[in-house]
């Protein structure tokens, strides 16, 4: 089904998706993949606010970070810990792995929710009256990775549920290339002084391609991007693989990104709650 919707992707869909990939493929440490996932899914789901969650459903500790620090002031969390187990979806996916975008309303009626204590002391206060979410595989049936997209009445399409379930897959390898480099910059790898060293044996067109893979580029678009070919510029990253003392792109970003000192996280982590 996902296959036939890429293919009736209306223009300005697609060049809403493209723009999400590329924030998504941008290599960035895992302290700065939630706000680098919400900004890409804000890309093509439109919302009022959305989250990015980590939830352990043994003790109901979570992490929530939003993308509006306002709500930091305005919102409390306690209920939302409290009340968690009334979540339909946080139970649904609970209950096993779905690789499938869902609505509160796939599983309670607007009037059901709005029942809930939960909606009452928590989402009302949010002016959230439906949601559309989805979650990134976990090696635990004890957590829940998850966004979560907030509206008001308007509520969402089946085109954004699609459109939500077109992206998982890139949520998912996005967040493992963010994983790989975090465990890169951590290990042999940490030395900045060592890796601003290695940089200094790099010629500039070699920099210029190191800089292109550390922003997620592939060796095809390196090569558009600088006018060379394909083969041109993979011999080049063998080079720069040499020089590095790296056999992988992820090492070599690594080196790039330490050297570099990546810029703070481009978000406020609002809520936090262990």
């Amino acid at each position: 089904m996902l296959v036939r919707f890429v293919a009736r992707l209306t223009e300005r869909e697609a060049v809403r998706l493209d723009a999400a990939l590329s924030q998504l493929y941008t290599l960035v440490p895992f302290a700065h993949y939630p706000a680098r996932a919400l900004a890409a899914s804000r890309q093509l789901i439109g919302c009022i606010h959305c989250s990015y969650n980590e939830i352990n459903l043994t003790n109901g500790s979570h992490r929530v970070l939003v993308d509006q620090p306002e709500l930091a002031r305005d919102v409390a969390v306690e209920p939302f810990r409290r009340y968690l187990p009334q979540h339909p979806v946080i139970a649904h996916y609970a209950r096993g792995d779905d690789p499938r975008s869902h609505l509160i309303s796939d599983f309670v009626t607007p009037r059901e929710f709005r029942q809930l204590e939960l909606y009452g002391e928590f989402f009302r206060l949010l002016e959230t009256e439906t949601q559309l979410s989805n979650t990134l595989p976990t090696s635990s049936g004890r957590y829940v990775i998850g966004l979560a997209f907030n509206r008001g009445r308007r509520g969402f399409s089946e085109r954004d549920r699609l459109l939500l379930d077109l992206l998982r897959p890139h949520l998912i390898v996005s967040h493992q290339n963010a994983t790989a480099l975090t465990a890169s910059l951590t290990g042999a790898h940490s030395d900045r002084a060592r890796e601003s060293e290695a940089l200094g044996r790099l010629t500039d067109r070699q920099l210029e391609i190191l800089r292109l893979v550390a922003e997620g580029q592939s060796n095809k678009q390196i090569a558009y991007r600088l006018g060379i070919s394909a083969a041109t510029a993979k011999k080049h990253l063998e080079h720069i693989h040499q020089r590095l003392d790296v056999t992988t792109r992820t090492a070599a970003a690594a080196c790039y990104l330490t050297a570099t000192a990546p810029a703070p996280p481009d978000w406020t982590p609002t809520i936090e709650v262990r």
